[in-house]
């Protein structure tokens, strides 16, 4: 299967940022990283590969799934995201409100004793909520 038609079939089933379709193509369809980055280039350009979209989708799958701003923000920096682009895409959202949301389902009511408000404060913190919010819900 040619590398073009092997990175349709990737972007077919969801979206990739340049960067990380760039990865998978020098290690799954065996191109060095120029012929990768030009292939991924060329698929931008016909807009069948774009980060925008990559981003919305990726955002609004961790959102759904009750996850904060910093695991959300190291998770697209990984993945090689502009900063602006995750500055633009992360910004007025609240939350306090998704952090209240994620303890509730994990935990069900608040917590009467401070070790189980310790525990919770970790869980959230290890969501990726800061601490500033972590702190306002208990």
């Amino acid at each position: 299967m040619q590398p073009k038609d092997r990175a349709l079939g990737w972007l077919a089933r969801r979206e990739y940022g340049f960067e990380e379709l760039t990865r998978r193509l020098v290690r799954d369809a065996d191109l060095t990283r120029d012929e990768a980055e030009q292939l991924a280039q060329v698929l931008a350009d016909n807009n069948l590969q774009s980060d925008l979209r990559f981003v919305e989708s990726f955002v609004r799958n961790r959102l759904a799934k009750c996850q904060g701003p910093l695991k959300i923000r190291a998770e697209l920096r990984q993945k090689g995201i502009a900063e602006a682009l995750v500055n633009e895409h992360l910004q007025g959202i609240d939350w306090h409100a998704l952090a209240e949301t994620r303890r509730e389902r994990k935990f069900g009511p608040r917590p009467t004793d401070q070790n189980e408000k310790a525990r919770q404060m970790r869980h959230l913190a290890g969501q990726g909520f800061p601490e500033s919010v972590v702190w306002d819900l208990f």
